[in-house]
């Protein structure tokens, strides 16, 4: 009966044993498991950062590459605001009227203003001295003018330009004859006219100037025109260049597998050879032992 109790009691603290032994396992396990899982969250997390950094930048770079449209500047029309003034010309010091007309030089100023008043020229019979003179010294003078509209006899302009703020200012006097000189006092509704020819005129510069900036602006254009159609054929020869070497590296990796069979066909010939080679010595020796024998 000891003998059973004793069993029993071995028995008993054998199985305690292993029981704790498997719940450490199963700790330990549970554990291991759950460190691993909290690692995997840890790396999913990291890689879903470094993803959304990814898009970040590509989208970032994305914006930064896209064309913006370009600013441009607002454009302000000229007032073509006409001032009665006294004034300094060739012929001395008179009441005229004055306007500024930016973006334009006096000299572009003044070949529109010779066009404009040379229109009143008076024909032969009226003058021989009728004539716009070229620009000299900062004026143009125009001699006998008809402009009925403001006279009935002839009358002379003259019209001073001078460079001014990135632009040109005009001053023109009308001498009407016996050193009477148009002002808005004396002839109100004549220097209306006189007035409104000169807004015409400087209507007309404004037009000019901005036809000439969309002259350059176009030249320059079919110049840029002309480089984007050298680029594009540009491109077109590099691809063309690239087909063709691609087409010789074909071929050339074509010769170079031939050229490796070919040596594999030499080495099996060279070892032949070899043998053909050391019988063909022994033959010799062989011919060269008879003479010996027979000397």
């Amino acid at each position: 009966m000891k003998k059973l109790f004793i069993l029993l009691a071995i028995f008993s603290l054998s199985f305690s044993s292993v029981w704790a032994q498997d719940e450490s396992q199963t700790e330990e396990e549970v554990e291991v498991k759950d460190s691993s899982s909290i690692e995997i969250k840890t790396e999913k997390i990291i890689i879903q950062t470094e993803e959304s950094e990814e898009k970040k930048e590509k989208l970032s770079s994305k914006e930064s590459n896209e064309e913006k449209e370009p600013e441009f500047p607002e454009y302000n029309v000229p007032s073509y605001e006409v001032i009665e003034m006294d004034g300094n010309s060739s012929a001395g010091i008179n009441t005229g009227m004055t306007m500024f007309l930016p973006s334009i030089t006096p000299e572009m100023a003044a070949d529109i203003w010779r066009d404009q008043i040379g229109e009143y020229k008076a024909s032969r019979k009226l003058s021989k001295e009728s004539k716009v003179h070229k620009f000299k010294d900062g004026e143009v003078r125009a001699i006998d003018m008809l402009i009925p509209s403001i006279s009935s006899n002839l009358i002379d302009v003259y019209t001073t330009f001078e460079e001014k703020n990135n632009g040109t200012q005009i001053s023109s006097f009308y001498d009407l004859g016996d050193g009477t000189y148009l002002t808005k006092g004396d002839s109100p509704t004549k220097y209306e006219i006189a007035t409104g020819m000169f807004k015409t005129y400087g209507k007309d510069g404004t037009i000019a100037v901005i036809n000439e900036e969309v002259k350059m602006e176009e030249k320059n254009l079919k110049s840029l025109e002309k480089e984007q159609k050298s680029l594009i054929k540009e491109k077109g020869s590099l691809e063309r260049k690239i087909e063709n070497n691609l087409k010789a590296i074909e071929k050339m990796k074509a010769e170079i597998e031939q050229a490796e069979k070919d040596i594999e066909t030499n080495l099996v010939e060279q070892k032949r050879m070899i043998q053909e080679v050391d019988f063909q010595k022994k033959v010799v020796n062989y011919v060269k032992s008879k003479l010996t024998k027979v000397q």
